[in-house]
């Protein structure tokens, strides 16, 4: 009894956060994919209908389909549970070494700066259940990660439940893409650590299974066409280096502009280590020309490419590569992109802190950059920022931790 009141006790924050989301999914109701879904049933047909014609997201969908079908305050409950894992695993990742109410706090904030509404971009259920869950499934194995990347005990029970959650999260194409990056970062990262061997040998196995499920299936790519049609009809006349362009110009694009208040934070975490440690000029120079940018972008009148202004918002092509003046935005928003990797690398140096924290990075940036092979680039709108914005957090939590301790040694 002591030792649930002391779990109670420990978590009450989060007890409370639970009760707080509830309260803001109350008035919430299906729409748009909700009632699509609500329409389907669980049957062989609809699972051959699906993979061979749409999509190859069949335990996403079957979950979906199964709770639309449910009374729409179930979803409401789950939704906020799994709002509070995903919150509750990024603490774990990124603050697990110390348990104070305002270290609960600065994580709760941070991770509530991402813009909600943008969970009911195709209805509340259909968006998160295919963008927010497939994370959140995901997150025990980025655990598991952590805990082999530290030498801790990683016991059978916890390996077998983060295989299974692996198995249902890397059903969606962006989820599969962060949990590679981070599996194949993590397994270099380790060494002669031959007890986990087998939990990495099955990890890459259901990755390898997942990747086959979904580049075979003949749905995907019969939505391409359709989506083609529907949304993007020339974007079978882009070259390789155009879908580079925009998918780099529009993720860049994101990160400054006025919806992303998470990475307007990061760059003001990066101003005040550059101002309270000793980094080279380079270093506050790159933050400073990050945070006018920042300043400048949340006015821009087309916030998918925020530098248009500059070349008149056409995409480069070799009929109008003329000059350098056409490569600028591209080149802007590279150096928006790597931003992070530059200043985690600078403040840090070479350590294995430093590469986990570009190689959650990397995963965040390659799960949405792979939507340049999607005609639905700009017409999914923000729902396919969430692994960027999610690795993001994490990057966020680091820094304020960091702060806070170095503010502690200089008090004592």
């Amino acid at each position: 009894m002591n030792n649930i009141k002391k779990v109670v006790k420990g978590n009450l924050y989060f007890l409370f956060l639970i009760s707080c989301l509830i309260l803001i999914h109350w008035h919430v109701g299906m729409s748009n994919d909700d009632l699509f879904f609500a329409k389907q049933s669980l049957s062989l047909d609809f699972f051959k209908q699906r993979y061979g014609e749409w999509s190859s997201r069949l335990i996403t969908e079957s979950i979906l389909v199964m709770f639309m079908h449910m009374p729409f305050v179930l979803w409401k409950i789950i939704n906020s549970i799994m709002i509070c894992g995903c919150i509750k695993g990024l603490e774990y990742l990124f603050w697990n070494d110390e348990k104070k109410f305002i270290n609960n706090f600065i994580v709760i904030l941070l991770c509530f700066l991402y813009p909600i509404q943008e969970l009911n971009n195709a209805g509340w259920g259909a968006t998160t259940i295919n963008y927010l869950w497939p994370m959140v499934f995901c997150l025990p194995s980025f655990i598991a990660d952590k805990k082999v990347i530290e030498k801790r005990k990683l016991c059978k029970k916890f390996q077998i439940f983060s295989i299974v959650t692996l198995i249902i999260g890397t059903d969606v194409e962006f989820a599969w893409t962060f949990s590679f990056i981070m599996t194949i970062m993590t397994f270099l990262l380790i060494r002669n650590q031959k007890d986990v061997l087998l939990y990495y040998f099955c990890k890459f196995f259901i990755l390898l299974i997942a990747f086959f499920k979904i580049v075979l299936c003949p749905g995907n790519g019969a939505r391409f066409f359709s989506e083609v049609s529907n949304w993007f009809p020339d974007f079978l006349t882009l070259s390789i280096f155009d879908k580079i362009y925009l998918g780099t110009v529009s993720t860049a694009s994101y990160l400054l502009g006025r919806s992303n208040l998470i990475f307007g934070v990061i760059v003001i975490l990066f101003l005040y280590l550059s101002i309270k440690t000793v980094k080279p000029h380079f270093f506050k120079g790159y933050v400073v020309m990050l945070l006018l940018l920042k300043i400048v972008s949340i006015n821009a009148e087309n916030q998918n490419n925020i530098w248009s202004v500059l070349h008149g918002g056409t995409r480069i092509t070799i009929m109008n590569a003329t000059g350098l003046s056409n490569y600028l935005s591209f080149i802007l928003s590279g150096l928006v992109l790597i931003s992070i990797i530059v200043l985690i690398w600078i403040l840090y140096g070479k350590c294995r802190k430093t590469y986990y924290m570009l190689s959650w990075y990397l995963a965040g940036l390659g799960a949405r950059m792979i939507m340049i092979f999607s005609p639905t680039l700009y017409a999914s709108s923000f729902r396919t920022f969430l692994p960027l914005d999610i690795s993001l957090m994490g990057i966020a939590i680091v820094l304020c931790r960091d702060i806070i301790f170095f503010e502690k040694r200089n008090e004592t």
